[in-house]
């Protein structure tokens, strides 16, 4: 969305993160005008240390200049086995950690049927709750994917959780702001390239 000089909501975050898509994809929802200030990434600035000194993480929504810390309270169904995933070693590990992915996202495909009632959401005829919190990792999903070689959500035996998966990508709330797997894949990249670089010593 557009930003305005004075307004009055600010998200602190960054651009790759799912929690920071999930408080974004919400905003856009909800039609409030709001500033995204970027953070650079491994780095913590002074606004954000200043508005969550305790956690001092990413987001941070900033409402007439107070800060509110605290994300959704959300299963994270994904997140657990997708960092597992990217930290497998071999192969076998690899190949169960993927297994996991799989196991998790059918039982989304099972609960799809079951609570949207023949709707195009989780959340009924609209985006909802369980919608945001789990749309907010699609992006990196296809990261996944294309990393791994696995393809996660299969039309043949995944296909609710298919199409709802391109209908939230679709839309205009969600499209703003949905980062590009290969931006993300890029982003990932440059991390992991990051964190194995030894720091540099003084002479």
């Amino acid at each position: 969305m557009a930003t305005a000089e004075g307004v009055e909501v600010k998200l602190i975050g960054i651009w790759p993160g799912p929690f920071v898509l999930r408080a974004r994809i919400a905003l856009n929802l909800k039609g409030v005008e709001y500033e995204f200030l970027q953070e650079k990434s491994g780095e913590k600035s002074e606004l954000l240390l200043r508005s969550n000194p305790v956690y001092k993480k990413i987001p941070v929504l900033l409402h007439h200049g107070k800060p509110i810390c605290e994300s959704m309270i959300i299963v994270e169904y994904l997140n657990p086995s997708g960092a597992a995933l990217s930290k497998a070693q071999t192969e076998e590990a690899k190949g169960e950690a993927a297994g996991q992915v799989i196991a998790g996202l059918k039982l989304l495909d099972e609960a799809f049927g079951r609570l949207s009632k023949g709707k195009g959401f989780f959340g009924g005829d609209d985006i909802g709750y369980v919608d945001i919190a789990l749309g907010c990792f699609l992006g990196w999903l296809k990261v996944m994917e294309k990393t791994s070689g696995v393809k996660f959500i299969n039309e043949e035996k995944m296909p609710l959780l298919a199409r709802w998966a391109e209908r939230f990508c679709a839309h205009e709330a969600v499209k703003a702001v949905m980062p590009d797997p290969e931006r993300l894949e890029e982003f990932a990249r440059k991390r992991a390239a990051s964190a194995k670089t030894p720091p540099a010593t003084k002479k």
